[in-house]
């Protein structure tokens, strides 16, 4: 699942892309996850929680499940839908 910064999204409205992951993101996906919660209700509190310690004012959310159950947390300055998934919308 992604969300886009708010000057990346195409249609100037927030929507959460549910799309599968590039194939081999792995290791370049590593630097970008800031954590994991137990539940999806988590998500929006952390990912706010952890841009602000690290002092971003617009970020995107990627949310993958993790294999040690639970959901992975990364923030990207840039399109998490573009850097991360397979499905693609127009940039804006």
């Amino acid at each position: 699942m992604a969300v886009n910064p708010t000057f990346k999204r195409s249609q100037n409205q927030l929507h959460i892309h549910v799309v599968r992951l590039l194939p081999g993101l792995n290791p370049r996906l590593a630097e970008s996850w800031v954590g994991k919660v137990d539940h999806l209700n988590q998500v929006w509190r952390f990912a706010s929680d952890a841009a602000q310690s690290r002092h971003l004012s617009d970020y995107g959310v990627l949310v993958a499940q993790s294999a040690e159950g639970g959901f992975r947390v990364a923030l990207s300055t840039d399109s998490p839908e573009w850097q991360f998934t397979q499905a693609k919308c127009l940039p804006p």
